[in-house]
């Protein structure tokens, strides 16, 4: 997937975009500590595009739709920033550092476990207002936390009613929010969605959902609950939503698991007796892992015809730093000759895929018919060569 034009995905505090006037204020009443839980006032009957749920799909739907133009509200009934801010990605790699540091420390403890859940708190503190409704209304989007219901509004559009009491119409309705929410308090299937039997929003390659005005991304579709998913095919089903595109998601999605060493994924991982053959450096060899004493892992390249790259796995400290890479060379569809020749920083982790490339190419080269071709190049080379050497014939 390619960032669609006028992606207004910055997550940093105060990232603005334009076209902010798009969204006319709302004045907001009674917040609470969770973050913009907030009374909305009604101030339109109409807009562009309604988005449920202020999770990272959320937040980066309203904002890539408000940079497109669109006049766009977003509802969330609870805090903005979703799982991953308050009970998953944040927390959890937090208290992984955490766990790391005290694997120094004499004994565990209840005042060291203190220290941990204090660093916990900071870090999401720090995180927060990225996705906090007063950055989102900087960045040109007014986030509002409300109890929505949705209906048929007729002519092709939805209506949703918040628990304040106010209606707003809207063209496109982009849902993003926990797949029991959208089966039970949302009513999408009173609005012509298709849900499998878990209950998940079935979505096409483009994100649009089986009813024509409603768009899906997020934990709420079937597709894996991972927060750089969410934001990624939010984009996607936002801009072709607003735009009226049909651009497809990119199903090349990386995957980390944070164990100790790390694992990260892309494409495929095993050669499974099709055809294919790997190309694997074990990280004993790699001159990073020597000098920092962490020698156990490994990285693996599984390659196709023509070399191409169909996928790998990274195994080892700070893994999932190393497969955006691969992730590309999967997507484009390149070889371990294009991986191979580019040129990267030493020495690194990820000079270890590096070499798993380098080393399939030179394996190329080495088949008959390489050396064959080779061995003519070197024989031409030498006679142009020699030609050149060879004093003027006096006349």
């Amino acid at each position: 997937m390619t960032t669609p034009p006028g992606w207004c995905g910055d997550r940093r505090p105060g990232g603005g975009c334009q076209g902010s006037e798009k969204v006319p204020p709302l004045r907001s009443e009674g917040s609470d500590r969770s973050r913009g839980a907030t009374t909305m006032h009604r101030i339109d009957d109409i807009v562009d595009l309604l988005v449920v749920g202020g999770g990272t799909a959320g937040i980066v739907g309203a904002r890539t739709a408000a940079k497109l133009g669109a006049k766009v509200l977003p509802a969330e009934r609870s805090r903005t920033g979703g799982d991953c801010l308050w009970t998953g990605c944040v927390p959890s790699k937090t208290l992984l550092s955490a766990a790391a540091a005290g694997a120094h420390h004499d004994g565990t403890n209840a005042e060291y476990f203190a220290v941990a859940r204090r660093r916990v708190a900071a870090a999401i503190t720090a995180v927060e207002p990225d996705d906090a409704p007063e950055t989102l209304r900087a960045a040109c989007v007014e986030a509002h936390t409300v109890g929505p219901t949705a209906d048929t509004g007729g002519s092709g559009s939805v209506v949703v009613s918040t628990s304040d009491g106010a209606s707003y119409r809207a063209d496109v309705l982009l849902s993003h929010c926990r797949k029991d929410t959208a089966h039970r308090r949302l009513g999408l299937q009173g609005l012509g969605v298709d849900l499998d039997e878990d209950g998940h929003v079935l979505v096409s390659a483009a994100m649009r959902t089986s009813a024509s005005t409603i768009w899906a991304a997020g934990d709420v579709t079937t597709h894996a609950d991972l927060t750089h998913v969410a934001g990624a095919y939010a984009s996607t089903a936002v801009s072709n939503a607003v735009l009226g595109l049909r651009r497809s998601i990119s199903l090349t999605v990386p995957r980390v698991t944070y164990t100790s060493p790390e694992v990260a994924a892309v494409g495929v991982t095993s050669v499974g007796g099709r055809g294919l053959r790997e190309s694997v450096v074990q990280h004993s060899h790699a001159d990073r892992a020597i000098t920092e004493g962490q020698e156990e892992g490994f990285s693996r390249l599984i390659i196709g015809r023509g070399g191409r790259i169909l996928g790998g796995t990274i195994v080892g400290p700070r893994a999932g730093e190393s497969p955006a890479e691969l992730t590309l060379a999967v997507q484009r569809k390149l070889s371990t000759t294009d991986l191979a020749a580019v040129i990267h920083p030493y020495p690194t982790y990820n000079d270890a895929l590096w070499n798993a490339a380098l080393a399939d190419a030179r394996t190329a080269l080495e088949s008959r018919p390489a050396m064959i071709a080779l061995s003519l190049l070197i024989r031409l080379t030498r006679r142009r060569v020699t030609r050149r050497r060879q004093p003027p014939a006096v006349g």
